[in-house]
């Protein structure tokens, strides 16, 4: 627990701070960005953009003070420090020399950070990440190397949420408030699987006796002894995935929906126990009106499902009501605006939604934010000035086709793209061998999209699904697993958990799919508890 405190905010060892707030951090990198710029137009003959920069500077160097997050001579040492590093960056860019003297003044810097005791040695190593990052963005940019710029841009955006506290660890509440036959085969009973194959046909073999059952369910599979231990092992993070019924008024008639069971009195409750421990919620739309492929997962398995049978236009308002209700609750962190959209539905209709979805999601919060609501409990309204997160999916397609199509628009702010990475479904990783897989792991090669094509990218990602499972089914890596003994397949997966976790530091938020399993290779306290994943491989 020790280990990964800092991560969780707060302060750490001797009273140092292990992060700032969302406000002191963005100023931090408001200020890197202007001196950054002052050192490079310097350098590159701008002059007069040089004095414009600077004069920003010192304007946001009094905002950072305003905000008294950080005393007064800490903050006059991280300017000087930022000064240096832009200097340093700029020199190497434009006049091709390292400067020693800066690179010594940095280090002189930084040890008198440490010795103010106000800082921990984490937090002044992220905000230096901060600065190095701006600096690079901006003399790349100058120098015209877009592709160089852009990985500069994604990487500060990365490092100023960590210097926030912001970088978001933790694991999907699956199974819970959508229903997967696969992950709670005791709510359905002795329904056969042709028989009730998905959470659609379940409410209409239950009929009158659905709110029982499933209440049931949901009041005891996952419960506030669950998101304490969540937080225990030391996660900041939960991503609970809903199918777009959870939020309809229960008051509705029930001839105006569909047959399943809605639980907004249970979303509530869930937020304010995540409110109280401090942990940040994910509200990730799981299914949509009309269902955005014939997957099980969306509550309703069809073999038939079209891309015409999905509902954009009441998509756009669950996410509007999603936004209106929850999005000014202190846990609310962001919202994924869709689940694993099939891959029928074309880039150029998937590139629409998300701008109409960022759209229909910034009004309604916006909206929401200046005026008092009496739809959420008490004490739920936020303080944060900070946006939304919105999380945007690009699953089983390349990231470069949805840019084609205009998406991300470059008006676009806080914002995530959101990935799955499996190793277990599909020919490719059913034909791997054992040492192929650790492989994998270790590159992130083999997946869509490719992690090379997200770390070129300027946007921040997040990985909100991902797990231990291996298709250890299938022939050739069946005998290959059957021939390990049991601690040797404990090694096996110590291995596969930690080379993904390191692939993973790159992510800006990540997910473990899930949280409670029968089977340990998809459950994150199983895992936990043998040693396939210790606390302290959080710590960054």
């Amino acid at each position: 627990k020790k280990t990964v405190r800092k991560w969780l905010g707060g302060t750490g060892r001797g009273g140092r701070m292990n992060a700032v707030d969302v406000q002191t951090a963005k100023g931090i990198e408001k200020m890197s960005l202007s001196m950054s710029w002052h050192a490079t137009n310097s350098l590159s003959g701008h002059v007069s953009e040089s004095m414009e920069d600077l004069r920003r500077f010192l304007k946001e160097q009094q905002e950072v003070k305003s905000i008294g997050a950080i005393s007064h001579v800490t903050l006059l040492d991280l300017s000087a420090l930022c000064q240096a590093i832009a200097w340093q960056v700029a020199s190497v860019r434009f006049a091709s020399k390292e400067d020693a003297a800066l690179k010594e003044l940095e280090q002189q810097l930084e040890q008198a950070l440490l010795e103010h005791g106000e800082l921990s040695g984490s937090l002044v190593g992220r905000m230096k990440k901060v600065m190095h990052s701006a600096a690079w963005h901006a003399a790349n940019r100058r120098k015209g190397y877009e592709e160089d710029a852009r990985k500069d841009q994604r990487e500060l955006a990365r490092a100023t949420r960590s210097v926030g506290g912001g970088l978001l660890r933790g694991v999907n509440l699956g199974g819970w408030l959508l229903l997967e036959r696969w992950m709670c085969r005791q709510v359905f009973g002795e329904l056969k699987e042709e028989e009730a194959p998905d959470e659609f046909s379940l409410c209409r073999k239950l009929g009158g006796d659905k709110e029982r059952v499933i209440g049931e369910w949901r009041r005891s599979w996952i419960t506030r002894k669950d998101l304490e231990e969540v937080k225990a092992v030391g996660f900041n993070t939960i991503r609970v995935p809903l199918g777009y019924w959870c939020v309809q008024e229960e008051e509705e008639e029930e001839e105006s929906r569909d047959p399943f069971v809605p639980c907004c009195n249970i979303i509530e409750e869930m937020l304010d126990w995540a409110r109280d421990l401090k942990l940040s919620v994910l509200l990730d739309l799981h299914s949509a009106p009309g269902f955005q492929s014939g997957h099980h997962a969306t509550g309703k398995k069809d073999a038939t499902w079209q891309p015409s049978n999905w509902n954009m236009k009441a998509t756009l308002q669950v996410l509007r009501h999603l936004a209106r209700r929850y999005g000014q609750h202190e846990s609310v962190k962001g919202i994924c605006v869709l689940n694993e959209p099939s891959a029928q539905i074309s880039n150029q209709q998937l590139a629409d939604f998300y701008r109409s979805a960022y759209t229909a999601i910034r009004q309604a919060s916006s909206s929401s934010s200046s005026t008092t609501t009496t739809t959420t409990t008490s004490s739920s309204s936020s303080s944060s000035s900070c946006p939304l997160l919105l999380l945007f999916p690009v699953y089983q397609r390349r990231l470069a086709d949805l840019i084609a199509a205009g998406f991300p628009s470059p008006d676009m702010h806080d914002i995530m793209l959101d990935v799955h990475v499996y190793q277990c479904f599909g020919k490719h990783w059913q034909s791997m061998s054992l040492a192929q897989h650790l492989e994998a792991a270790k590159t992130g090669r083999g997946h869509l999209p490719d992690f090379k094509e997200l770390l070129c990218s300027q946007h921040e990602f997040a990985i909100t699904e991902w797990s231990l499972k291996l298709p250890t089914w299938t022939p050739g890596l069946r005998e290959e697993w059957q021939a390990l003994s049991l601690e040797d397949k404990d090694k096996v997966m110590r291995s596969f958990a930690q080379a993904q976790l390191r692939r993973y530091r790159d992510a800006s938020a990540w997910t473990f799919w899930s949280w409670k399993e029968e089977d340990p290779c998809w459950s994150m306290r199983e895992a936990i508890g043998r040693g396939w994943i210790w606390p302290g491989d959080l710590d960054e």
